[in-house]
Parts: structure tokens; sequence; C-alpha cells
């Protein structure tokens, strides 16, 4: 799946890791972005601009209806001379981020593209709990190392290519990176800065999350996601030498901490969550669960895992690619991105990608859609092993993200509470469809200790 990058046929230049090192950061990146500091530190061959003329940030941005939570979002016009080493136009199948070259007015021609750029969040709750777990050194260091090597080849090393000119339509796809900010972020997240490709309309569409995808989009979205688990599967060296990725996406060390936390939160929001009452059993049952069921999803076999796989974070090509008619996927936000189980992830979509009697109605292809890929991606024994306990590790994934969400309840600002709301009823919804309280310890043995053993081989 590729997560890859599957950017496009040719090999993606690497991102300006080395064009910004810290001793050449004397301070953090200006804000707005201007021309002088862009020509010096972005690398802008691949969107087919080369002098740049003018810049304008929209600082604080809302993009595409979503106002930067975790982060601050800015969107980054730029306008300048083409580049001669590029073809001018589309970039690959599907990019949205290049206009078409046009006279300037003096015998020139003048391309205009736009971007996003990403910075740390101001002084606050989501700061501290941001440089706690390293969000922002973990999504520099995923365009650092993990997204080129998505782009010129995929996790599994056979290549994106369709034989067309463009990417595989079952590869996932990530906004290829212009300027890779220094690797140390500052104290509060000053130095933090990522200029990614603007994925918007026309050829990428977003996907109204209060209403759900549809079948087509579901199917995509599930296949590149077990390629990129399957190619990661394959080749776990490739996860072994990002020492930086945690396991799990709250860091496994912390488990007993996150617990504490929830536990408080939990108290705090249930008054106010209209749940079932199973489901509220289970979200107490968390409170001296939650760190075993951790250690769970941390266990081999384990692959690279978003974190946050949600349709607020993915787009969809405008139309089918390739022989296989799937359409083109695309995910950012990366800054939950771990070592983990797959299943993680795949709990995460099939449970917040559609209302509940959608859901019923699609899982089982859904699931077998998931089980091929991955068998496809990181051959029949790797994908066994992982397959083996997938009904039992999406209940474990489906608990874990319940509290993800009680926990973003207790804090959340209002502008996201009916989405935290709406998400919470979906996952109970979920979570009783699948009994996902059977992966809980007995009422008199909620200390942490081993889970129930739940053999069940899901049926694909």
């Amino acid at each position: 799946r590729r997560h890859r990058a599957g950017l496009s046929s040719r090999r993606a230049p690497r991102p300006p890791s080395s064009a910004m090192a810290d001793a050449e950061v004397e301070h953090s990146p200006p804000r707005p972005l201007d021309v002088p500091w862009l020509s010096k530190f972005a690398r802008l061959d691949w969107a087919g601009l080369d002098e740049l003329h003018d810049a304008h940030e929209v600082v604080d941005a809302i993009v595409d209806g979503s106002p930067g939570c975790n982060s601050s979002v800015s969107v980054l016009s730029l306008r300048g001379s083409p580049s001669p080493s590029r073809r001018i136009g589309r970039s690959r199948p599907g990019s949205g981020h290049l206009e078409a070259p046009h006279d300037n007015g003096e015998g020139g021609k003048v391309v205009e593209a736009r971007f996003v750029a990403k910075r740390a969040v101001p002084q606050g709750p989501a700061l501290d709990v941001a440089m706690l777990q390293r969000w922002y050194q973990r999504e520099r260091g995923f365009y650092a190392e993990v997204a080129p090597a998505l782009a010129e080849g995929g996790a599994d090393g056979d290549g994106d290519a369709d034989g067309r000119g463009g990417a595989r339509p079952s590869a996932l796809q990530v906004p290829r990176c212009a300027v890779l900010g220094p690797d140390a972020c500052g104290d509060a997240g000053e130095n933090f800065l990522l200029v990614l490709e603007y994925l918007g309309a026309p050829e990428w569409r977003t996907v109204d999350p209060e209403l759900g995808c549809a079948d087509a989009e579901a199917l995509a979205a599930v296949a590149a996601l077990a390629g990129m688990h399957g190619g990661f599967l394959a080749r776990p060296e490739r996860l072994d030498a990002c020492r930086w990725l945690p396991r799990t996406p709250v860091h496994i060390e912390l488990g007993d901490m996150i617990q504490d936390y929830y536990a408080g939160a939990w108290a705090q929001v249930r008054p106010r969550l209209e749940l079932p009452a199973a489901v509220v059993s289970m979200c107490e049952a968390l409170c001296g669960s939650y760190a075993s069921l951790l250690r769970r999803m941390a266990e081999p076999p384990v692959t690279l895992v978003h974190g946050d796989f949600r349709l607020e974070n993915l787009r969809f090509g405008a139309g089918p690619q390739g022989g296989s008619g799937r359409l083109p996927v695309a995910a950012f936000d990366w800054q939950f991105c771990c070592k983990a189980r797959g299943a993680y992830d795949l709990a995460y979509f099939i449970c917040l990608a559609m209302p509940p009697k959608e859901r019923r109605s699609r899982e089982p292809g859904l699931r077998r859609a998931y089980a091929d890929g991955l068998c496809a991606a990181a051959g029949d024994g790797r994908a066994n092993e992982a397959l083996a306990e997938l009904e039992a590790d999406l209940c474990v994934s489906l608990l874990l993200i319940i509290a993800s969400f009680v926990m973003g309840a207790a804090t959340c600002p209002p502008s996201t509470e009916e989405m935290h709301q709406r998400s919470l009823r979906w996952l109970s919804a979920a979570a009783l469809d699948w009994n996902a309280g059977r992966m809980l310890p007995p009422p008199g043995d909620r200390s942490g200790g081993a889970l129930p053993a739940v053999g069940v081989a899901c049926a694909m």
C-alpha cells in the first residue's frame, strides 16, 4: 500500500533533510514564510517551480473545512518560474497542487502552486501532550525516513508504478515534502515545520465523516492499508531502522501513566456521555486494564501503523486509475505513527468511516479485502501470523480507541465536541456488535494481568 507513496512512477526526491541542518537554524522559521527563506531551504523542483517570485501564507487556515487541532496549519501559495528540469503539468495522477503555467505579462511564464505548512500549536494543554508524546518528532521522522522509501519503491520494495506513468491504485499515497524542519523541534516545538504538497480539489476529494464513505472509497482505503501493513510485515528491518518510532500510538512505556490519565478523564466525561450500559461497563473496566491492552498491541507481529486512520485524514482520487479500478487514496497527519499490530488502523477505519448500519453490511467484505491485501503484500506466512488473531486484536484495538476518544472528549475544544460524541456513538455500536468486552479481564481481576486467551481465527 504503500503508503506510500505512491507518489509517482519517477523516483521522487528525498525531503530536503540536509538543507536545514540544526547548525544553520539560528532561530525559528519565519511566520509567515517568505521568499528569501523558502529560496534557501525549500525543495520545489518536483512541483515544477524554479526561481520563486512571491509567497503568500494564510496562517492558522481552515483547510478543506478542518482547522488544525494538534498542529497549526497554514495554506502557502507560491509563484515562480517554471523549472526547466521538470515537465510542467500534472506531476503525478491526482496531484492537485500545480496550476498550469501562464504568461506573466512580460513575455515569460509563471507557475502557481499551493502547499500546506504545519507548525506546533501555541502554548497550552495540546502542546504539552504533543511534546510528551513526541508528535512533531514523529511526523518529521516519517517524512525524513519513511515517506522517501515509500515514494521510491514502497515498503515491499517492488515499486509503485502501474506501467502507465503513475502510482499503483492500491498504493497509499502521502503528500510530498518541500521543507523538512530541523531535527531539534525546540523545547516548545518552535522549530517544527513541514511544508507539504496540498492534496486538494479537483483531483482529490474529501469525504464528509458525518455521512461516511461509499463502498468504493472504503475498499480502496482498506486495500491501501493492507498493502502498507503487509509491506512492513515482510520487511521488518525497515521499522527496526526507525529508532524514533514508538511502540503503540501512545508509547508503551507510558502505558500506566496513560491509564491513570484515562481514569480521570472517564470520571470527568461520564456524566455527559450517553452510552449503552454495556459500553459504560467496558469503559469502567479500562480504568484498570488499559495498560495491559496496550501491551498486547505492542507484541509481534507489528507493522507501521498510522495511528489516526480515519476519513478526516484521508483524501480520495476523483476517479479510478489502473487496471484494478480502485480509487487512489492518500493519508496525511502522521504524528501518531508507530510500531504496533495493524488491527489498530483497521479498527479505526472500519468503525469510524461509516455509520453503524452501513458498517455492518460492508464489514465482511472489508475484512476479506484486508486479508487478501495483507497476503499479497507480505506473503501467506507472515500474513497468516497477523491474521490468526485479527478478530481479537480488532476488539482490543477498539477498546483502546474508545479510551482515546474519552480522553479527547475531556479536553476537546467546542469545535470538535460533536465529532467526539459521534465517534463514541459509532465506536460503542461496534463494541457491542463485536462483543469487545470479552477481551477485558474479569471484574475481580483488573490489575493489569494477562488478557484472556481468545485464540479466534478471523473468519475471512
